[in-house]
């Protein structure tokens, strides 16, 4: 696994690489202290299938400058202007958490570009109220102690949080990636573009796949069935003893879903 730099427009973007062929871009929630080191233990399973697998610190996070970006559309642009810096036509994109909508619309929207997508959470499922989430709530800087609070809270796996993702989390949630998150402004609300996003991502089960844990938070048990019932077509796994953190708390099952469903689409196509 490398890392790199490149420009979009005037932010200098970290990311990490590892593999050749087909381009696969994985992008991180929203989260204080989320990067691109988020998927690094997963880069190389699916590189030895064959994937150019691209984790990129997206803005205002991890190496990367800022400010974040806090629209739908803005997130949008900035994947596909971060691939137009990396020379890609086309790339199979994994979203997880705020990014799942993201990657989706662009699979649906833009298929030139993103043939086929895969979402990482709850993302796309229908809403149901309140998830019961605590929230952030912070006023100044985090706690180490407040790091791994919020780790414990993302997965259902706690002999994952090692002093060193701790560590390495906690960094990435201080100093300027602490103030791009606490100065963000508040994301003004978007036009629909027509059906809802779980509707439309039922009709097309063959461009995106949805990897959720049922222990993401309170309700999430019951979107994933009020999903399935509403959108039967949906190509949806749902995991016990899982919780936000997909891809940690199921790592050898995501990295296998990810590579059969890129592999299976990349046949169709």
């Amino acid at each position: 696994m490398s890392e790199h730099t490149t420009r979009v427009g005037d932010r200098s973007i970290r990311y990490l690489e590892e593999g050749s062929g087909e381009p696969m871009i994985l992008l991180h929630g929203a989260s204080l202290g989320s990067s691109a080191d988020s998927f690094a233990r997963n880069l190389r399973a699916l590189a030895h299938a064959g994937f150019r697998t691209i984790s990129v610190d997206r803005p205002g996070y991890g190496g990367s400058d800022g400010p974040q970006e806090v629209t739908g559309s803005g997130h949008a642009s900035f994947i596909l202007r971060f691939m137009d810096a990396l020379q890609l036509e086309q790339a199979i994109l994994v979203g997880h958490s705020q990014q799942a909508s993201v990657v989706a619309q662009l699979a649906l929207d833009h298929a030139d570009r993103v043939p086929r997508a895969i979402t990482v959470g709850g993302g796309v499922l229908p809403p149901l109220g309140a998830d019961g989430r605590r929230g952030e709530g912070l006023t100044g800087e985090p706690t180490l102690e407040w790091t791994r609070q919020q780790l414990g809270e993302n997965l259902y796996n706690h002999d994952l949080i090692t002093p060193e993702e701790v560590t390495l989390r906690h960094r990435l949630s201080v100093g300027r990636n602490y103030e791009y998150h606490a100065n963000r402004p508040s994301a003004p609300r978007e036009a629909s573009n027509g059906d809802p996003v779980s509707k439309r991502v039922g009709e097309h089960p063959e461009r995106i796949l949805i990897l959720v844990g049922r222990n993401d938070s309170q309700n999430m048990s019951e979107r994933i069935d009020l999903g399935r019932r509403q959108y039967p077509n949906l190509n949806l796994v749902a995991y016990d003893s899982c919780a936000h953190l997909v891809h940690w708390d199921q790592q050898a099952d995501f990295e296998r879903q990810v590579m059969a469903f890129a592999r299976a689409a990349a046949a169709v196509a």
